[in-house]
């Protein structure tokens, strides 16, 4: 019998009994021989793939939405909201004055939910988010979202601050790791 050791991920109590598990084999070389075999099918490249398509993207995902739905987060900090000028704009271009931010057609907010690349090898997996926009003008708006910038065609010396749509925290790796803890036990006694 093996348990693997208390890991704090959190000062929740909520969290405190993450990365809990006991493995329990009969004293058989065989046994012991077939759980192995099992943890290494569970941590091969295509094992990984399918946990980062199916557990790490869906997290991502929703944490970037949630970012958009309340303009901001801890990671990216609260976005500034509208100045008056980019109101008018967007009133003049028939879209609502104040609101959403960094939606004004949705291209952006599709294109950083949709947009993956995966990658995998014989023993590791990847996913870049997000990938090669399609254009240069998704490209900028991307870059002004992260960044923000001084320079406004519409309105010289207009100023558009950062409104970060893409951030991670160390928070973002715990919650990752403990998804993918659960992925690798769940494949392993499921194949048992």
């Amino acid at each position: 019998m093996a348990e693997f050791s208390k890991v704090k991920l959190s000062k929740t109590k909520r969290a405190q009994n993450w990365g809990q598990y006991w493995v329990e084999t009969e004293w058989d070389p065989t046994a012991v021989g077939r759980v192995l075999d099992k943890i290494l099918e569970a941590t091969s490249g295509s094992s990984l793939a399918t946990f980062m398509t199916a557990a790490a993207n869906p997290y991502i995902t929703d944490e970037i939405i949630q970012r958009f739905a309340y303009y901001g987060d801890d990671k990216s900090g609260n976005w500034p909201g509208l100045s008056d000028a980019t109101q008018r704009i967007r009133e003049a271009m028939g879209i609502d004055g104040s609101d959403p931010i960094n939606e004004r057609e949705g291209e952006l907010l599709d294109f950083v939910i949709n947009s993956r690349v995966f990658a995998a090898g014989s023993d590791w997996a990847m996913m870049t988010l997000p990938g090669d926009p399609p254009s240069y003008e998704l490209e900028q708006k991307l870059r002004h979202a992260q960044q923000g910038t001084s320079t406004n065609p519409l309105i010289p010396g207009a100023v558009t601050p950062p409104r970060p749509v893409l951030a991670t925290g160390p928070d973002d790796m715990a919650t990752l790791l403990v998804l993918l803890q659960e992925y690798i036990i769940v494949r392993v006694a499921a194949a048992l």
